[in-house]
């Protein structure tokens, strides 16, 4: 938990619902209570969705390249 807690930045409480939600989708099986390294990926990538396209994991962010151009 150390790790994951230095790599993301989350703290306890937000990694274990992070965990706990891809576990109820099915990306990872992982029971609440067990050691971290009992993990196991089901998937490890994005699923497409029904149009075939895939889901973004989050928001997506217009860059504004100015900022490395113009600097």
């Amino acid at each position: 938990m150390i790790e994951l807690k230095a790599k993301t930045g989350g703290d306890e409480v937000s990694i274990h619902q992070t965990l706990q939600a891809l576990a109820d989708e099915k990306y990872i099986v992982w029971e609440e209570g067990l050691p971290l390294e009992q993990i196991v990926i089901l998937e490890g990538w994005e699923r497409q969705s029904s149009s075939g396209e895939k889901q973004p994991l989050a928001p997506q962010i217009e860059s504004d390249l100015s900022y490395w151009t113009k600097y």
